[in-house]
């Protein structure tokens, strides 16, 4: 039995050196590049990015790559699920109020695992252990009450589920954030809310 611990711990830390030396050779490509380089140099004192974003913290799922932006030009916030607490009000505040950007989005993502966790929650009444993600759950359950029934889960009731998240969060930010209401009275920002599509990598926007 020790000798397989010992053996499980030797391989965690090797794949632990290849992901570490994967990241420092990145880096490096990072440095090596000259357009990006010179993007940062441009960006060293400040930074003027033209919008704001809440994202999921899903990997696949950075809105600097989705809509193909640099350094500099998107100011992102992302967590599991796209939710709405204090720290991210405070943050897009900061990218509304300081650094005045023009518009600012909540974007949900097909596959969504939260989001699949509050639905299966909601749906199936499921008693789970006390988590750290049940706080995120339940900023979750109230946007399902479009989908909620007595059926089981399909892929055509997680997408809207996800869509109908990305809409409520986007709701409830506005509904707690004088900044940002007067923003949007003053017409100095627009807000959207996002679906997208992993299938096929388009994002579409949302009707609120």
């Amino acid at each position: 039995m020790k000798k397989v611990f010992l053996l499980y711990l030797l391989s965690a830390v090797l794949v632990s050196a290849d992901n570490l030396q994967r990241l420092e050779s990145g880096n490096e490509t990072f440095l090596d590049t000259e357009s990006i380089q010179k993007i940062r140099e441009k960006f060293i004192g400040y930074q003027v990015p033209f919008a704001a974003f809440l994202a999921c913290a899903d990997s696949r799922v950075a809105p600097e790559i989705l809509f193909s932006q640099s350094i500099g030009d998107l100011f992102v916030v992302r967590n599991a699920g796209n939710v709405i607490d204090d720290v991210v009000i405070a943050s897009l505040e900061f990218a509304v109020d300081v650094l005045q950007v023009p518009m600012l989005i909540v974007i949900g993502h097909q596959n969504c695992g939260a989001v699949n966790g509050a639905l299966q929650l909601t749906l199936e009444d499921i008693k789970v252990k006390p988590s750290s993600l049940n706080t995120i759950f339940k900023k979750i359950q109230p946007s399902l009450d479009n989908v909620v029934d007595n059926s089981e889960i399909t892929q055509s009731k997680m997408d809207q589920a996800v869509k109908d998240n990305a809409v409520y969060q986007l709701d409830v930010l506005i509904s707690k954030s004088s900044v940002i209401q007067k923003k949007i009275r003053k017409k100095e920002l627009v807000v959207y809310a996002l679906y997208y599509e992993i299938d096929t990598g388009k994002v579409f926007e949302l009707n609120r």
